[in-house]
C-alpha cells in the first residue's frame, strides 16, 4: 500500500528461490528504488533467509539505466543472471539467462507490446512447469558442469558452460531470414541471426535442400515460397523466442508466420529498456507482475551463489 502498487508473484518464484539457494548466493538487483527493492525483496523473502540483505537497487548502480556486475561481490566466472530485459546487460551478456516476461496484469501487455495478459485471458503460468522450472534446470546443468570442471582442473567460468547449454538449443539446424534484416546488409549481422547462432544454428543467406528452418516476418514472400517447396519448416521470429526461453527446440507448427501485411516490428532495445525501467516502480495505481522476473545468481568455487535482479 505505501508503493500503490499491486503486486503478483510469479507461480513457483518461492519454491524456486529455496532451491536455487541451496547451490548458490542470492541477491535481489532492480532499477526501482530502495523501497520498491526493499518491498519486492520483503515480498520475496519475508525472513530473510534467502538474500541476507544483499539488495542492490537504482541509486547503487555505477550506470543510468543500465545493470553491471560491478556492483555484486561474485566473480564474474561465477555469476548467472536471471533477468527479462537483455538490453539493460550490455556487458555482461554471456552471464545471463533470459527469461520471458510474466505478463499478467493488462498494464503490463500494454506496456511490452504484449498483446492480452494473463488475468484478461484468465490464465496463469504453470509453477511447476512454466519459465522458473526450464531456469532452474537450466542452472542446475550449468552449476554441476561449471564444479565438475573445477574438480578437473578444466575452465570452470560459468560463461563458458551457459555458452555450451544455450548452443545445444538449435544444433544441426540450417536457418534462413526473411524480413528481418535491412535490403543491403549482411544478414548475419541482424539480432534474429545473432540469436540463431548463440542456439547453435547455421544461419544461410538463401533455401537450399539443406535448409532446415526458414525464420520469416511475414508469410508470402519468396523465401517462405522456397521453404515449402524445399520442405523446411516455416515460422514466425516468435519461434526463435521461444527457443530461448525454453531452452529447447520449439514445436514449428506453434509459430506460423502472419499473413503479409499483418506483421509486427518487435520493441526495440531502446524502448524494451524504457519500460522495463518504467516498470520497476510504476508509481501510485500502478501494477507490477513481476518481482521475481530478473534474478542474479553467482557462484563461489567453495559454495555457489546467485544473484536475483528485479
Amino acid at each position: 500500500p505505501h508503493l500503490g502498487l499491486w503486486t503478483k508473484l510469479r507461480p513457483g518464484c518461492r519454491p524456486f528461490l529455496a532451491r536455487a539457494a541451496t547451490e548458490f548466493e542470492l541477491a535481489v538487483y532492480t532499477h526501482g528504488d530502495r523501497a520498491y527493492a526493499a518491498a519486492m525483496a520483503g515480498l520475496l523473502d519475508p525472513d530473510g533467509s534467502l538474500f541476507g540483505g544483499r539488495v542492490i537497487s537504482q541509486g547503487d548502480s555505477t550506470a543510468a539505466h543500465h545493470k553491471s556486475l560491478d556492483v555484486t561481490l561474485g566473480d564474474d566466472a561465477g555469476t548467472l543472471i536471471l533477468d527479462d530485459t537483455a538490453a539493460v546487460w550490455p556487458t555482461h551478456g554471456a552471464n545471463l539467462i533470459l527469461v520471458d516476461r510474466y505478463i499478467f496484469f493488462p498494464a503490463c501487455a500494454g506496456r511490452f507490446a504484449r498483446g492480452r495478459s494473463l488475468l484478461e485471458a484468465g490464465l496463469d503460468e504453470d509453477g511447476a512447469r512454466g519459465m522458473l522450472s526450464v531456469a532452474r534446470a537450466v542452472l542446475g546443468r550449468v552449476h554441476t558442469a561449471s564444479f565438475e570442471a573445477a574438480a578437473a582442473g578444466r575452465d570452470p567460468d560459468v560463461r563458458t558452460h551457459l555458452a555450451a547449454e544455450r548452443a545445444r538449443v538449435l544444433a544441426g539446424c540450417r536457418v534462413v531470414l526473411s524480413g528481418l534484416a535491412p535490403l543491403g546488409t549482411d544478414v548475419r549481422t541482424c539480432a534474429a541471426a545473432r540469436v540463431a547462432t548463440s542456439l547453435g544454428a547455421t544461419v544461410d543467406d538463401a533455401v537450399t535442400p539443406t535448409t532446415t528452418h526458414v525464420v520469416a516476418a511475414a508469410d508470402g514472400t519468396s523465401k517462405a515460397v522456397a521453404a515449402r517447396a524445399a520442405g523446411a519448416s516455416l515460422v514466425s521470429p516468435a519461434w526463435l523466442d521461444a527457443c530461448v526461453f525454453r531452452w529447447a527446440r520449439a514445436r514449428e507448427a506453434d509459430f506460423p508466420p502472419p499473413p503479409p501485411g499483418a506483421e509486427r516490428a518487435p520493441l526495440s532495445a531502446a524502448a524494451d529498456l524504457a519500460a522495463a525501467a518504467a516498470a520497476a516502480g510504476v508509481g501510485a495505481g500502478g501494477e507490477a507482475g513481476v518481482p521475481f522476473s530478473i534474478c542474479v545468481f553467482w557462484l563461489r568455487w567453495a559454495r555457489p551463489c546467485v544473484r536475483m535482479v528485479q
